[in-house]
């Protein structure tokens, strides 16, 4: 069952990528998203659609966190599905995913819900490293790429600058 749901993953995965992919940055993160997606970014914060009307899924919400001696980010929590889609986020499952890097990977995926009248699918990815925090949330329709497989491709696509 895992390596059919794997393959599957990875032909979703494969279309979405002949599009090609661009490098995005938040702070010293960068990762790719789909070239075909508009993307506004600004430091700390980044927002990423691959649709034509503002926050209409798919989306990608992105915030990081650097420590210094003036920003403390033992506090700084993932993005609030409640307040990116209007709606509250329930079943939410987490699961922390072993990396052969120093980053530690924790990743939530919500039961599918719907806005107005579209089924929604929204997961959230966290790395943490040296201090420094980002958060990745990407929502989608079911006509999109999967949460799971896109998560997948934000992960691989993950470098981190000093």
């Amino acid at each position: 069952m895992q390596i059919r749901t794997m393959a599957v993953a990875l032909a979703f995965l494969g279309l979405a990528l002949d599009a090609g992919a661009k490098e995005v940055q938040v702070l010293s993160f960068s990762f790719e998203v789909p070239d075909s997606w508009s993307v506004e970014a600004g430091g700390e914060k980044l927002f990423a659609t691959g649709a034509t009307q503002m926050y209409a899924p798919p989306f990608v919400i992105a915030e990081g966190c650097l420590p210094s001696v003036e920003k403390d980010c033992s506090g700084f929590k993932r993005p609030d599905p409640a307040r990116e889609m209007q709606q509250g986020c329930s079943g939410i499952t987490g699961q922390q995913l072993p990396r052969v890097d120093r980053i530690v990977e924790t990743r939530w995926v919500c039961l599918p819900f719907t806005v107005d009248g579209i089924q929604v699918n929204l997961g959230t990815i966290l790395f943490e490293i040296n201090g420094a925090i980002l958060v990745v949330s990407y929502a989608a329709r079911t006509q999109d790429l999967p949460v799971p497989a896109f998560l997948d491709a934000i992960a691989r696509s993950l470098k981190v600058g000093s």
